[in-house]
């Protein structure tokens, strides 16, 4: 989102420096922090095992970055694609005061992503054979199998944790996710050493590692809103009404998942890295550069939901104009963040290698990618951020064609070509999905700068009377929708949410 305009005759630079403009920001930076930060320790539990396992040796690292990847691309990815139609069920709901068709959204996503989690855990137990088709050496495949079946109980965990935290964000609570994610994050090198070391299971102990925190993690988020009352406004027990409106759940959900198709290219990336000459090597840093580039998206992707909620929020109150601001804050806040990462990837990039491994070649290897990842950085975080703003208005069916577009017609085609076809390597691989990212950025700033937000407020509320219908907890009331006067600006997350979660958080830090 460039500093120019957006719609509105004054500057958008003027309208951000502004008093609804700097508390727009400061919202939003209120909601981001505590996200980015619970996703930076959620994603810190994975980076931990792979430093573990990378001063094992060579092959171990390569068998447990390709079983991570391979589980992000066929479970994580898909839970967390079809659960972010909670972002603009939940947040839309929200906004309109619909509280009880929150929680009946929830319920109906721990529904849906628990049978999800039953074709996911199938082919995690048959990913051998697979893995042999596709040409991967025969012993990583293997070591990579055995790695991703002691994974399967925590992505059952982790589905339900993620419907949880998109649940509480689309209300603004946010701050609880990451006190578990701390916790796990904690307690998580421990449990690495005691397995790997101590009890001696080896690599194969940060797989059990990585499930046992995914299980703690939506356990004591759980439990914490459970003990808080967190729920108390928007779920009182289970309704047999979220066995109904599976097919409107799934209008977005399907869309939501094929979204972060970017993922499932990403991943596509990394596995090609075991094609390349010195496979083991060339994957090992194809696996450090990933995991580097997902450190770096959890800042932007904690903007994401925070423009997924005010987005989803105002639109659904009734207030295409403060959704506006909100899409011109996040976009411009992206571009600062991102350009700041950038910049210290360039400046670390012959060091950092070395945080996971000994391999002076590999260490070597490493520094070049990053060269690479420094721009990618600044388009994933922008598109990442516009990708908020469309699914707080409900339009990820609109964005699929661009997304698959970006990565499977330019993106991975034009890595495999840099990386096999000229003498790039990993540094063409990385290329490759340096111009689809940009690509989809481009696309998406678009997409929202065409935005027609008194429509897409008509839209939400139409959303939120037809897919979800008032359903009262304690009276006809707390059902109803507020309709906002005119000029008034109506902050549902300001004002209902963070005054409920303010409460019951005050009491949690107070007993920690």
């Amino acid at each position: 989102m460039t500093c120019s305009t957006l719609g509105d005759s004054s500057p958008l630079l003027q309208r951000l420096t502004e008093w609804q403009g700097l508390r727009e920001a400061g919202t939003v930076v209120q909601l981001s922090l505590p996200v980015s930060t619970a996703f930076l320790l959620n994603k810190s539990l994975s980076v931990v095992s792979v430093v573990f396992v990378g001063h094992l040796g060579a092959a171990e690292l390569a068998a447990a970055s390709l079983a991570s990847s391979l589980a992000n691309v066929t479970g994580y990815a898909v839970l967390a694609g079809l659960s972010s139609a909670l972002q603009t069920l939940c947040g839309q709901a929200y906004g309109a005061k619909n509280y009880a068709a929150v929680g009946q959204s929830w319920q109906r996503a721990l529904l849906i992503l628990g049978i999800a989690c039953v074709p996911i855990s199938v082919l995690w137990l048959c990913i051998e054979p697979l893995l042999l088709l596709a040409g991967q050496e025969a012993q990583v495949a293997s070591m990579a199998a055995s790695y991703m079946r002691l994974l399967i109980p925590g992505v059952w965990s982790y589905g339900g944790f993620v419907a949880t935290q998109y649940y509480l964000q689309a209300q603004g609570i946010v701050r609880p996710s990451a006190y578990v994610s701390a916790v796990a994050a904690a307690v998580h090198p421990l449990v690495n050493l005691l397995l790997i070391h101590w009890l001696g299971l080896g690599f194969l102990g940060a797989a059990v590692a990585t499930a046992f925190s995914n299980a703690m993690q939506f356990l004591l988020l759980l439990f914490v809103i459970c003990y808080f009352q967190l729920h108390a406004k928007t779920w009182q027990s289970w309704s047999q009404a979220c066995l109904q409106g599976w097919p409107a759940f799934l209008k977005l959900a399907i869309p939501g998942l094929l979204l972060i198709s970017e993922w499932w290219a990403s991943e596509v990336t990394l596995m090609l890295g075991g094609w390349l000459p010195d496979a083991q090597r060339q994957l090992s840093a194809m696996a450090i550069y990933q995991t580097t580039n997902a450190l770096c998206f959890m800042v932007p992707l904690g903007l994401a939901v925070a423009m997924a909620t005010r987005v989803a929020n105002e639109l659904g109150a009734g207030n295409p104009g403060a959704a506006k601001l909100a899409a011109e804050t996040g976009g411009c806040l992206a571009l600062m963040v991102t350009l700041v990462m950038a910049l210290g990837l360039i400046i670390l990039r012959k060091l950092w290698g070395s945080i996971f491994t000994n391999d002076a070649a590999l260490v070597s290897l490493v520094g070049t990618a990053l060269v690479v990842l420094a721009p990618y950085v600044v388009f994933d975080g922008l598109q990442t951020v516009l990708s908020g703003v469309i699914r707080g208005a409900g339009r990820q069916a609109a964005a699929v064609p661009v997304v698959l577009f970006s990565y499977y017609v330019v993106g991975l085609p034009t890595a495999g070509l840099l990386g096999f076809k000229t003498n790039m390597g990993v540094q063409g691989l990385c290329t490759g999905m340096l111009l689809g990212t940009a690509v989809h950025a481009g696309a998406f700033l678009t997409m929202v700068l065409r935005m027609e937000w008194d429509r897409e407020a008509e839209t939400a509320q139409q959303r939120v009377a037809g897919v979800l219908p008032t359903l009262s907890l304690a009276g006809a009331d707390r059902g109803a929708r507020s309709e906002p006067m005119n000029g008034e600006d109506s902050r549902p997350t300001d004002a209902d949410a963070a005054s409920d979660e303010r409460q019951a958080l005050l009491e949690l830090l107070h007993h920690m």
